[in-house]
């Protein structure tokens, strides 16, 4: 996470509501719970650059950090300025506030996500899954 911050906007609290995408919006089928999906292959996928790695990696750790230590592994994620959106919610603004509001334990409470597509700016500093 040095240097690069990851932006999160309700990806992980509404991957349910793909439904709810704008008319002509990619959409792709979320794996089964339990099942995974692995990261491109950038030596049988031409279109993985060395930022949609960058974004798979970080996003792996992401995944990683939340199912070992729950909301507070989610809340370190995010930048002091960031922005959790939920499901009709109102928005989370701060890492503090989102870290009041995460405070599941992994026991009790799993949360598991894998990225179907990451795209990288043409600058390298921002990116999304």
């Amino acid at each position: 996470m040095d240097g690069f911050r990851y932006i999160f906007a309700s990806l992980v609290l509404t991957a349910g509501l793909a439904a709810g995408m704008g008319p002509g919006a990619a959409r792709a089928q979320l794996p089964e719970p339990g099942m995974t999906q692995e990261a491109p292959n950038p030596l049988t996928d031409a279109t993985v650059k060395p930022g949609k790695m960058l974004l798979y990696d970080l996003e792996a750790r992401f995944a990683k950090d939340v199912l070992e230590r729950g909301g507070a592994g989610f809340a370190d994620w995010f930048a002091d300025d960031g922005v959790a959106l939920g499901n009709g919610a109102a928005p989370l603004v701060g890492k503090v506030a989102i870290a009041k509001s995460a405070n599941w334990s992994p026991k009790d409470y799993e949360l598991t996500w894998t990225p179907t597509d990451a795209m990288m700016g043409p600058s390298g500093d921002v990116g999304y899954t």
